[in-house]
């Protein structure tokens, strides 16, 4: 259910929702989890000003961990503390994205997102429970210590070639939050993953064109971890940043890396085209020099798929 007031819009639904320039995978929401209940405020289209266009989603939700299902972001076990016991956790998240007036078909986004328990009785104070997504964005100016309040954040760049139908973008993320500046600039790759890809269209008659599509996403652990171990992307105090037990972002996996291929040809309403798909599961587990049995099995995945879609009659 939305209201729409010009171009600005209040809702409520437990719709899907997707964040993020990626095409098969996004870092902070995608449609891996089921959509959960929320309250949404935001731009409905694009608000143009002076130095470009702005749009605006603010969210509020509530998740659920479930005790009877194994965890996502724990290879499909009740492992644990979060794995003994049912609760709530309420979700709070900005989307901020900006095309600049001097730059056209550039668009910037941030995006960042907070969980924190679920409380009957919450802070008057809405930054500090029903909006703490626009908390400050360092942790030396709030406490995140007496609640296990965690928080995911990216930002992404996208440019759009519309003459050669094409595409390119890249998203950045952090797991955890930075203590301040200094912090963020001598350590970016703590808890830090990242997409990139592309898309192309190439048109071989009016009704007829072929599709190349190429993403790859990256949540393993970067070196840095020898000196500040970060845990994988989606695992945090609270049980993580998961819906009843299913990562609310990237689908592959936790600390796993992902690289996508399609190509296909589309001709009218049919489609004839194959799908390449290789998953490196905890690469940085396999070489974990810091686990006490030595690191995690090798393990890849490698996935061959066809894409059809034929038209017949009506």
């Amino acid at each position: 259910l939305r209201m729409d007031f010009g171009p600005l819009s209040v809702g409520v639904s437990n719709q899907n929702l997707w964040l993020g320039p990626g095409q098969f995978s996004s870092l902070l929401m995608s449609n891996n989890a089921p959509g959960f209940n929320h309250i949404s405020f935001g731009t409905n289209r694009p608000l143009k000003t002076p130095i470009g266009s702005f749009e605006i989603k603010i969210i509020g939700g509530t998740l659920f961990n479930n005790k009877n299902q194994n965890f996502e972001n724990g290879n499909l076990k009740l492992t644990g503390v979060y794995g003994n016991t049912s609760y709530e956790k309420y979700l709070s998240s900005i989307s901020v994205s900006y095309s600049p007036l001097f730059f056209k078909n550039f668009y910037l986004t941030a995006n960042r997102a907070f969980t924190l328990p679920a409380q009957e009785k919450p802070s008057s104070k809405l930054t500090d429970y029903y909006l703490i997504a626009l908390k400050p964005l360092f942790r030396n100016e709030y406490q995140d210590n007496s609640l296990p309040i965690d928080q995911v954040l990216s930002g992404s760049a996208k440019y759009v070639f519309p003459k050669e139908h094409a595409e390119v973008y890249f998203e950045y993320g952090w797991n955890d939050g930075s203590s301040n500046s200094r912090d963020l600039l001598l350590d970016m790759s703590h808890s830090a993953a990242s997409i990139y890809g592309f898309k192309k269209i190439q048109y071989l008659t009016e009704k007829t064109y072929l599709n190349f599509e190429a993403e790859a996403t990256n949540m393993s652990q970067k070196p840095s971890y020898l000196q500040r171990n970060a845990g994988n992307w989606y695992i945090h105090g609270n049980g993580g940043y998961i819906n009843e037990n299913q990562i609310l972002g990237a689908g592959s996996g936790w600390g796993n890396d992902v690289q996508t291929f399609v190509i296909s040809l589309n001709k009218g309403w049919n489609k004839y085209g194959i799908k390449f798909q290789h998953i490196a599961h905890n690469p940085m587990g396999v070489t974990n020099i810091l686990a006490n049995d030595g690191g995690a099995p090798y393990w890849d995945d490698y996935a061959y798929g066809i894409q059809l879609k034929q038209k017949y009659s009506h």
